[in-house]
């Protein structure tokens, strides 16, 4: 979507929609502001700045920088590619891959039920 036309609305994916159930509310209302600078307007990756961030939410610019580094892990949904002019973090949004809802789960117990077991394991592995 070019800049001069107006933005109605932006579209989450639903492995990106899934981080909201791994991350804090306040860690979500970030990555939704980062997701709009990014997704929002075609782009895979964009420079965001922490006061362009505390412009869109109510939170601090110091709580930002605390909850953007949270994110900035290994498994977690942001990626840091660069740093951009003037040091401004350049954040790509990584795909939510901890939970796959469509895949089959076996249900079967782990032991079978007797009399002296109280309670049963369930096992959850996927099925291949």
């Amino acid at each position: 979507m070019s800049p001069n036309q107006e933005q109605q609305f932006v579209k989450y994916p639903k492995d990106i929609l899934a981080w909201r159930r791994f991350i804090s509310g306040n860690a979500w209302t970030v990555l939704t502001v980062i997701i709009d600078k990014t997704s929002g307007w075609d782009k895979e990756s964009d420079a965001v700045s922490n006061s362009q961030i505390a412009a869109e939410t109510t939170l601090s610019e110091s709580s930002i920088r605390r909850l953007v580094a949270g994110m900035n892990t290994t498994d977690g949904p942001l990626e840091i590619i660069t740093l951009g002019a003037r040091g401004i973090p350049v954040f790509r949004v990584r795909r939510c891959d901890r939970c796959q809802p469509d895949t089959p789960v076996n249900l079967t117990p782990l032991t079978p039920p007797t009399a002296a077991t109280t309670t049963t394991g369930v096992n959850l592995t996927p099925i291949s």
